[in-house]
């Protein structure tokens, strides 16, 4: 599976527990519904760091989560356990 769509299963997956419709996600993010959807279905890549934090946020989902759904985790133990640590 790609990256994208790996992504996307997961930003799909946190969307739905939060109970947010692409619209709603799309006014609390800053991303088109649209492009969410693309997100979502895999058809482009994951988005900058700033914008999986505020996805990260608004979903209430650890930021860790969608880096490494991104494939973005850092490489040091040291800095798995913080979303600080994420640019």
């Amino acid at each position: 599976m790609s990256q994208a769509r790996a992504f996307g299963g997961v930003l799909k997956q946190w969307r739905t527990q939060a109970g947010l419709s692409l619209r709603e996600l799309e006014d609390a993010v800053d991303i088109s519904a649209a492009n969410l959807s693309r997100l979502e279905r895999g058809l482009v890549s994951p988005p900058p760091n700033d914008k999986l934090d505020k996805l990260a946020s608004v979903l209430g989902v650890p930021a860790q989560v969608l880096y490494g759904a991104a494939g973005r985790l850092p490489d040091g133990p040291e800095q798995q356990g913080s979303a600080e640590s994420f640019g």
